[in-house]
Parts: C-alpha cells; sequence; structure tokens
C-alpha cells in the first residue's frame, strides 16, 4: 500500500530535488542493497535552451486550479524565453482516467487487506 500513494518529489530548491532523487533512486532495504548501483549520465546541456520541455498542465480526468495554471504558464513563458523548446501538446501514450480507475482499485484493495470476508 505504501507504494500506491506516492506524490512526489517536492522540493524546495534544485539541490533538495537532487536529494531526494538520490534518495528515491537508492537501494531498497536489506540484502539487495549490497548489490545495488545506479549511474546515470551527467547532463552535457547547460543552457535552457539546450532542452526541451513537456509541460502537461492540465486535463479534465484532473482540472487543475486557475492559480496553478497561472503559475505554470508564466513558467511556459519564462522557459521560452530563456530559449528552451517547450511543447504544451506532447502526453504520454495512455488515458489518465483509466489510469485514475486503475489506481482506485488497486489503492481500495490494498487498504482492505484486513478485512475479513463478513466486512467485505
Amino acid at each position: 500500500y505504501q507504494y500506491i500513494v506516492v506524490k512526489g518529489p517536492l522540493a524546495r530548491s534544485a539541490e533538495d530535488l537532487a536529494l531526494a532523487l538520490d534518495i528515491l533512486a537508492g537501494p531498497p532495504p536489506g540484502p539487495i542493497a549490497r548489490g545495488w548501483h545506479l549511474e546515470l549520465p551527467r547532463t552535457t546541456k547547460r543552457r535552457l535552451a539546450d532542452f526541451r520541455v513537456a509541460v502537461w498542465a492540465d486535463d479534465p480526468a484532473c482540472p487543475v486550479d486557475r492559480d496553478i495554471a497561472s503559475a505554470v504558464q508564466r513558467v511556459v513563458i519564462a522557459l521560452r524565453k530563456a530559449g528552451a523548446l517547450v511543447d504544451e501538446a506532447a502526453r504520454p501514450d495512455f488515458d489518465p482516467a483509466e489510469v485514475f480507475d486503475l489506481y482506485k482499485q488497486l489503492l481500495a484493495s490494498a487498504e482492505n487487506t484486513s478485512l475479513s470476508v463478513g466486512e467485505l
């Protein structure tokens, strides 16, 4: 159940985010940790203009508050001014509503593992 409810990582700075990602990408506890090794390549990009950025700012399956949407648009504008290639139409190849329905089923099954047959 602990692996189903995920909200982040959330960070106050790039340094905090780097720390959080180091922890998340680290080994799980236990014997497997001894053989664990993850080495991601360092980026050669140094300027925002060197990056492509996909922005998924809103979706009918998960509406975004107007203040948040405005803040995201300000970031999009700043990224474009810095020369980044920003794509606001890019989407992963899945239906968010379908994924959310599956999530709710998995969450319900994980939360109800201690119920007896009579309680179901």
